[in-house]
């Protein structure tokens, strides 16, 4: 099947992260281009056997939905949803990695779903990386996880309360 710029885009998205819910397919494919819509570009690719649609998921037919992606993106979504220059999967400990401008410069935000438990081990791998131009989101479970949670460079901290996630600095 010959695909279009944005029905790429989508397959390369779903490469990585295995499935996206049908809200965040919408926006992400506005951030590609403003002209895009679910239907012109969706349609085509599960009539072409490119992708198909789980309820309400978008998957690819060997794909798997994992809830820490689905999560990180709908947190990137969160903080931009218009000026995102690229996405991608994250390399560990991260989930997923965007980069957008902020003051003129290129910022890398990576977004890092923690299991509790596992705070410790995570403040300890993030003591090597580069701090410069640089923010972490920590996706937490429970407040009580921000204890224990480090890092070098610019970071927040996001959970869900009322089925919503708030974002705070630091409480330290």
């Amino acid at each position: 099947m010959l695909l279009t710029v944005p029905q790429k885009y989508l397959k390369g998205l779903l490469k990585d992260f295995g499935a996206l819910k049908k809200n965040q397919v919408e926006l992400l494919l506005k951030i590609k281009d403003k002209y895009s819509n679910y239907e012109r570009t969706v349609i085509p690719m599960i009539n072409g056997r490119e992708a198909m649609e789980k309820g309400e998921y978008l998957t690819t037919y060997n794909s798997s939905i994992v809830r820490e992606n689905i999560i990180a993106i709908d947190i990137m979504l969160m903080i931009e949803n218009e000026n995102v220059e690229v996405i991608q999967k994250g390399n560990a400990p991260f989930t997923l990695t965007f980069f957008k401008k902020r003051s003129d410069k290129l910022w890398r935000f990576d977004v890092c779903v923690v299991k509790p438990g596992y705070e410790m081990v995570l403040t300890a791998a993030l003591e090597g990386i580069n701090p410069k131009y640089r923010t972490i989101i920590f996706v937490l479970e429970n407040p009580e996880q921000q204890e224990n949670l480090i890092a070098p460079c610019d970071y927040c901290f996001a959970w869900k309360q009322n089925g919503e996630y708030h974002f705070y600095k630091e409480l330290r």
